[in-house]
Formats: structure tokens, sequence, C-alpha cells
């Protein structure tokens, strides 16, 4: 049975290694290119999955009519993802151009492609309505904007998790209010009314530095990850929001408290950080080791 629902963007990456990040109207040569499944909807989906059993998560979105969907379908459901309510749109699947430095910094160019295309009336199919009705916790990423009260409305009692990034200028008060937690950035959290602020939890990303979550059980720090002490090093940050939220969601979904909850998605989104690739999230196991880690013999 679907526990976590996801609906948000799926896009085939393509990977730029370069040594900086260009200047405007600076040329940089590749040290590499590699390619990859991404897209944020895929990649919180799948860092759910990691932690849950298979079939306990759901990816909704659209895909286009090409190799890259049938690609990653078959990606999806090697992680014991269920894909029924992925749609098969008239349109390419998304793509992202990500170039990454020798610090693991990033520029992303997106073709949104066939996730444009994931409206209101799309949703209205009995997989996608019986998949969020079903869900306990749903999460969405970056579906189109007016998709997202028709998802509201069609998830009933879920517990709600949106991730507007630089659209929640664009949200209104009313539909940020109806959110149980909305994750955000420093800079968006401030930009918030006291409205929302008062209804509604909010989960600031903080980068390395962990988050901060403020709610009705007060504010609660939840310190960033040394990855040094676990024997490692930043190598790509693309993705690592993306394995925090995962990690949040399949967390509360299994009954989790929101303390332990934060602290999960602060370690898989550092281990993330560690790993070239795009969906470098742990699994369940990686995950226990890294928060108890062995005790060293005397």
């Amino acid at each position: 049975m679907v526990k976590v629902c996801v609906i948000g963007a799926i896009n085939w990456d393509i990977n730029y290694f370069v040594d900086h990040l260009p200047a405007p109207g600076e040329e940089v040569l590749v040290e590499r290119k590699d390619t990859c499944p991404g897209g944020t909807g895929a990649n919180v989906a799948t860092a759910a999955a990691r932690l849950m059993a298979t079939g306990e998560v759901a990816m909704l979105g659209g895909l286009g009519r090409d190799d890259i969907a049938q690609s990653q379908r078959t990606l999806m459901a090697t992680e014991g993802i269920d894909t029924e309510g992925i749609l098969t749109l008239d349109a390419e699947s998304g793509q992202a151009h990500i170039t990454i430095d020798a610090k693991g910094e990033n520029t992303i160019v997106t073709v949104m492609g066939a996730n444009a295309l994931v409206t209101p009336e799309n949703l209205h199919i009995p997989a996608i309505e019986r998949l969020l009705w079903e869900a306990k916790v749903v999460v969405i990423t970056d579906p189109p904007l007016e998709s997202i009260p028709t998802i509201v409305e069609l998830a009933g009692d879920a517990v709600l998790v949106w991730d507007p990034g630089v659209r929640v200028a664009e949200a209104g008060s009313s539909l940020l209010k109806r959110m149980d937690y909305l994750v955000l950035n420093e800079v968006e959290a401030k930009g918030l009314s006291p409205e929302v602020v008062q209804q509604t939890a909010i989960i600031e990303k903080l980068g390395k530095a962990g988050c901060r979550f403020t709610g009705s059980e007060g504010t609660i720090e939840a310190p960033g990850v040394d990855l040094a002490a676990l024997e490692l090093e930043v190598v790509n940050t693309v993705g690592c929001g993306d394995a925090f939220l995962g990690a949040f969601a399949a967390s509360i979904a299994s009954g989790l408290d929101v303390n332990e909850s934060l602290a999960r998605a602060n370690l898989a989104g550092a281990i993330n950080a560690s790993r070239a690739e795009t969906r470098g999230s742990p699994t369940a196991k990686e995950l226990d080791e890294a928060l108890n880690p062995p005790e060293e013999e005397a």
C-alpha cells in the first residue's frame, strides 16, 4: 500500500563537470560528462523509496513518448516505486543540463517538456486519484502551479509537504496555508506573511548548517552533518535538497516524530553530497549505519 506519493518533475540529467563555473560570456572546457536520471520529483521519490518497502512510494508526473520515458519507468520500478500514476504525454521528456564545478557548486538549465503538461484536467484519472487518496504523505515539488489546488483536493486527509522554491511568491496565502509543511530556504521563508507562518509548519533549509523547524511545537534547530567525521567529502551538491525532502517524507510516513525526521533528512542530504550522481541518497541500511556508527573497540 502506498504511504508516500510524490508529484513533480521527472528529468534526464546531462552533467558537465568543469574546473569553475563560467562567467557571462566565458567559455570553459568540460572535463567530464555523464548522464543520469533526475528531476526534483523523481529524485524525492527515489530518496523516499530507498528508506521504505517496495510499493510504499508512488511517483506522479509526466513523461513523453521517447526512449527517455522507458528508461525512467524502468529505473523507478527498480527502486520499488509505483509508476502507475505517471502520465504519457505528447511532448519530449524533461531534461536538465547541469554544470558542476570543482567545489560541487552548480548551474542548471532545464527543458520542462512533459512535466509542464501535468494539468488539472490530466490529474483526474482513476490511478492518480486513488494514489493521492491512499497516501499518508503527499509531497509536492514542482508540478504546474495551477495543478496544486487539484492535488490538495484529491489528497484528502494526507499530510501535505510542499517545497515551492521561488514560486512561493506566486502561490498566495490561501494555498500556502493548506500545507502541513512548507520546505523553503532562508530567503524564501523570510518572504512569508505572518498569517502563513502562524498556520503552517515551516522547514528552513540552511545548507551545510542543517535546518530550522518552526511549528506548533516551537522552533527546532537541527544541526548540519560533519561529513569529515563520516570520512566523506563534498563531490556534488545537486540533488541534496531532494534527498533531504524524500527522507523527511519517508520518516514522517513511518510514524517518526519531527525531531528524528529532520535528523534523518539532514543526514540523507549530506550523504547525497558525497556522491557524484544526482540520486545519491542512501539506503535505509546506509542511513541507519551513519546514524548509529559501531563503537570502536578499546
